[in-house]
Order: C-alpha cells, then sequence, then structure tokens
C-alpha cells in the first residue's frame, strides 16, 4: 500500500514542480500516466502461479488500482488551476504494457488481446504527442484511454 501512495504523492508533487515551471514559461502541459485498471478491476488470475498453494498466490493489490483512479481525480483537480496561465493537465491510460514481465504473464494476457501482444512503450508515443500539441489547446482535464485490449486486465 505504502509504494502505491507513493505513486499518487509523487504525482502531486510533481504536477506542482512542473506546474511552477510552465507558469515561468506562460504554458505547457501536465501529463499523468495511468492504467486501464482505473475503470475495471485487475483479473487476479493473470497472476496465479502453477503448484501454488491458494494461500500462497499472487495478487495485483487494490492499492494499485486505487491510486490508478486518483490519478484521474488528481488530472481533474489541477486542470483547474492553471488555465490562466495556459497550462493544460491531461493523462493517458496505456494498457497491457510489455515491461519484461514473467512468460507465464505475458502469455495469458496476450491471450485475452485481440492484437495478441503487449504494447511496447513506444506505442504511446502518437497519443503522448497528440495531448502536448497547441492543436488540442482547449483540451485540458481529459483522460485518454488507449486501450489495445478487451479491458480485462
Amino acid at each position: 500500500m505504502r509504494t502505491s501512495l507513493i505513486g499518487l504523492t509523487g504525482a502531486f508533487l510533481c504536477s506542482g514542480i512542473f506546474g511552477q515551471e510552465r507558469i515561468k514559461r506562460i504554458s505547457g502541459v501536465i501529463l499523468n500516466v495511468a492504467s486501464s485498471l482505473r475503470v475495471i478491476s485487475p483479473d487476479q488470475r493473470l497472476f496465479r502461479k502453477e503448484g501454488l498453494p491458494e494461500d500462497q498466490q499472487p495478487i495485483k493489490p487494490v492499492a494499485y488500482s486505487a491510486v490508478k483512479t486518483a490519478l484521474i481525480s488528481l488530472t481533474r483537480y489541477l486542470s483547474t488551476y492553471p488555465i490562466e496561465h495556459n497550462i493544460r493537465v491531461n493523462a493517458i491510460f496505456p494498457c497491457g504494457v510489455f515491461g519484461g514481465h514473467p512468460d507465464e504473464f505475458t502469455t495469458t494476457l496476450t491471450e485475452l488481446i485481440p492484437m495478441n501482444r503487449m504494447a511496447h512503450r513506444d506505442e504511446y508515443q502518437g497519443a503522448i504527442l497528440s495531448l502536448r500539441l497547441n492543436t488540442n489547446s482547449s483540451m485540458t482535464g481529459q483522460n485518454l484511454i488507449v486501450d489495445r485490449s478487451r479491458s480485462v486486465i
């Protein structure tokens, strides 16, 4: 629970620091990174280990989903402050980003994804760039879901 709370506190503190820097520059974007787990619960079956007793099975802690959900509220809340300074605050929700997960987890998850693979980190660059461009200068307090799955994780 403590590590997850650090994630929310860290996002809040970084937003304040970056926000002050953006104010000096008279514009900018603060982009929070949440997760599709803010709209759904993680499927605990993805974390099961064959051969382990039930009371020793790993789980995705509730704190992770709670913090990712809280990032939505934080994004909306912060988006109301720096408007007069032309600063926008948005969030992106990636789903199933491959990051060296165990083979068993990756295999189970990719079977649930229509594209039959997890995303690579660089595949979100277009969405991130879109949120940073001035062509979206009126977009603030929004949460962009970039979901390649059936929202089962």
